[in-house]
């Protein structure tokens, strides 16, 4: 009897060292980041016309971040994803553009912590892109497609603000290109010699800051409230590329307003739920 109580008391205590250590475990939790752009663009584009169009864009962006090891916060990755519309018009008014674009992203930023409060991360993204431009009353071209991947170096600077009832983030993010690919048609060729009599001579270039320079830059603010946080800021972006003799140029001012929310996913048999985590499933 006495045998059996002491081996009871041992599997209660083993029990409670396994729950305890399952509450202190760490978890990398997802930041994830929405949000909407929308502001003024210019864009020159020497393929199309010799003008410079102006108009509004609208851009959605969404990013998240996540540390590789939660045990040590100096290592995240970054997933980034964006696209946008436009619709500008030449200085007289007697042609329009229309402006899609797409583009993915993917990086890794090392964390600084010089004082309390500010962090600093300095890296790199990967990214790939599709910009699709059409002026309709082009007869013989109407439409140019860039086409391009980036290695691009990026640096975050972050303060948090303590308030009495809150705190503030302040954030300023910069990128720019270093070396990457892009697809430019020659002068004068239209895309059915390049496409359809598969003529791709002369069309991919490889960029750096020869050829290709541009700055991404933002500035934001987040603010807590009681089940979101709210984030707005600021966006700049200018960039400019050139091959085969055409030049083009393509810069934004943008008004930026979003979300943001740190999320942790539990699936499979490796991340399974923990107990203190309730689930509707059964």
């Amino acid at each position: 009897m006495k045998r059996n109580f002491i081996l009871l008391l041992f599997g209660c205590c083993l029990l409670s060292a396994f729950s305890q250590h399952d509450d202190a475990r760490k978890y990398a939790l997802k930041l994830i980041t929405n949000h909407f752009q929308l502001g003024h663009t210019e864009l020159y584009d020497a393929y199309l016309s010799p003008l410079y169009y102006r108009g509004h864009v609208l851009q959605y962006n969404h990013h998240t971040r996540r540390y590789f090891n939660p045990e040590k916060t100096t290592l995240s990755r970054d997933n980034l994803l964006s696209t946008s519309t436009g619709l500008l018009s030449n200085p007289a008014g007697t042609a329009s553009m229309v402006y899609l674009d797409f583009r993915y992203g993917w990086g890794v930023h090392y964390h600084f912590r010089p004082v309390k409060n500010l962090q600093i991360l300095a890296g790199g993204i990967a990214d790939a892109g599709v910009a699709y431009k059409m002026i309709a009353r082009n007869v013989n071209n109407p439409v140019n497609v860039d086409i391009a991947t980036n290695i691009n170096l990026s640096a975050v600077v972050q303060y948090k603000i303590p308030l009495r009832r809150r705190d503030l983030l302040l954030q300023a993010t910069l990128m720019t290109p270093v070396w990457g690919l892009m697809f430019v048609p020659e002068k004068g060729a239209s895309y059915y010699e390049v496409v359809s009599l598969n003529n791709f001579r002369n069309t991919f270039h490889h960029s750096s800051f020869h050829n290709k320079y541009g700055l991404t830059h933002q500035c934001t603010i987040d603010i807590p409230f009681k089940k979101s946080v709210l984030q707005v800021g600021y966006a700049f972006r200018r960039q400019t590329h050139q091959a085969n003799e055409l030049v083009f140029k393509n810069t934004a001012s943008c008004f930026l307003i979003g979300w943001r929310c740190e999320l942790h996913a539990f699936a499979g048999r490796k991340t399974k739920i923990p107990d203190n985590f309730i689930s509707p499933n059964p």
